[in-house]
C-alpha cells in the first residue's frame, strides 16, 4: 500500500522542528510494510525569512531515504491574507502532487493533517480518484478564531473524507456536532518505550512541566498566576515551561514581576532532552500541550 501524507507543517531546512508530531507518525507508519511519502507547501513567515541567511532554500525541494519520500515547497506567506495564501498553496500543491506521482507513482491513500490543505485533497480525489482521510489538530473552531472560509472549506473536506480523526475526545465530539460529520478519537503518537515508572523517592520536591507553543491561545499567563497562587512561596514545588513563541518575553516579564522563583521558562529543547524532562517530572499539564507537536518548539 502506498500512503501519501499531506500536511501544512513538517520539519524542513528553515524550521527543523515544525510538524514534529507529523514526522513522528510518519516514522511509526514507515516501520510497517507500506510505501510512504510526505508532500506539502509549508508557509514561512517573512520575519523568519529575514532572520534566515540562505534564501535559496525557498521553493521546491525533495528528499528520499530508504523508507520515506519527501516532496515539499517552502512558501513565504503574505501577512494577514490567509485566504490568498491558501489559494496560492493549493496552486503550488497541484504541481507538487503531479511531480510526486510522475516520480513515485499514484498513492492508494492520502492522509491529510488538518483541513487546511483540503482543496488539494478534494482535487486529488476528483482528478486521480485517490481517497483521503483527515487527522484534525486545529483548535481554531472550538476557540471561535476560525474565519468564515475556514468553516466552508472544512465542512466540504470533512464530508468527502473516507474517515475523520481528532486528536482529543472533546475535539472529536465538538467537530462532529459543528460539521455534522463523524469523527473518531486518535491521539498524537507517544513512544512509551522512552519512559519508565519512577521509583518512590523520599524527596518532597514535586516537578510540574508544561510543553507548548508560547502564544496567547495556550494561556500560560493563567497557568503562571494559578501556580504562583498555589505554590509561589513553596520551594517544594517547581514549574518548568518548555517551548518558545511570541509570548515568551511577556511571560518572563510576568514571572519577574511576581518575583516567583519556582517557575522557569526553559525555551526550546530537542525531543531527546524533552523526554528526559518529562521523565523527571511528576505532573504534566495536558490541557496546553501536544507532546510531539510542532508547537512544542516552536521557534
Amino acid at each position: 500500500m502506498h500512503i501519501l501524507i499531506i500536511s501544512i507543517t513538517y520539519p524542513n531546512k528553515i524550521n527543523k522542528t515544525s510538524g514534529n508530531f507529523v514526522k513522528n507518525q510518519v516514522e511509526a507508519i514507515a516501520k510497517q510494510p507500506v510505501e510512504i511519502g510526505v508532500l506539502g507547501v509549508y508557509g514561512i513567515s517573512l520575519l523568519r525569512l529575514m532572520k534566515f541567511e540562505n534564501l535559496k532554500s525557498i521553493g521546491f525541494y525533495s528528499e528520499k531515504n530508504e523508507k520515506v519520500k519527501i516532496c515539499g515547497f517552502l512558501f513565504p506567506v503574505i501577512p494577514k491574507l490567509h485566504y490568498l495564501n491558501n489559494r496560492i498553496k493549493f496552486s503550488i500543491g497541484k504541481k507538487l502532487l503531479k511531480k510526486y506521482i510522475n516520480k513515485y507513482g499514484k498513492p492508494d491513500l492520502i492522509h491529510m493533517h488538518t483541513f487546511e490543505p483540503g482543496l488539494l485533497g478534494l482535487w486529488a480525489k476528483d482528478k486521480y480518484k485517490i481517497p483521503y482521510i483527515i487527522t484534525e489538530h486545529t483548535s481554531s473552531f472550538s476557540l471561535n478564531t476560525a474565519l468564515t472560509w475556514n468553516y466552508k472549506l472544512a465542512k466540504k473536506v470533512y464530508a468527502n473524507s473516507r474517515l475523520n480523526f481528532a486528536v482529543s475526545e472533546s475535539s472529536a465530539k465538538f467537530l462532529c456536532e459543528t460539521f455534522s460529520s463523524k469523527f473518531k478519537y486518535l491521539p498524537n503518537f507517544v513512544d512509551t518505550s522512552h519512559f519508565k515508572i519512577k521509583e518512590n523517592s523520599d524527596s518532597q520536591k514535586k516537578q510540574f512541566i508544561n510543553v507548548a507553543y508560547l502564544n496567547k491561545n495556550k494561556n500560560h499567563k493563567l497557568l503562571i498566576e494559578a501556580f504562583n497562587k498555589a505554590f509561589g512561596d513553596n520551594d517544594d514545588f517547581q514549574l518548568t515551561i518548555v517551548g518558545n513563541g511570541s509570548e515568551r518575553k511577556n511571560l518572563q516579564r510576568q514571572i519577574d514581576e511576581l518575583k516567583v522563583k519556582n517557575i522557569k521558562l526553559l525555551g526550546y529543547v530537542t525531543q531527546n532532552n524533552l523526554v528526559e524532562f518529562l521523565q523527571d517530572s511528576d505532573f504534566l499539564d495536558r490541557k496546553s500541550t501536544r507532546l510531539n507537536s510542532s508547537h512544542t518548539d516552536i521557534s
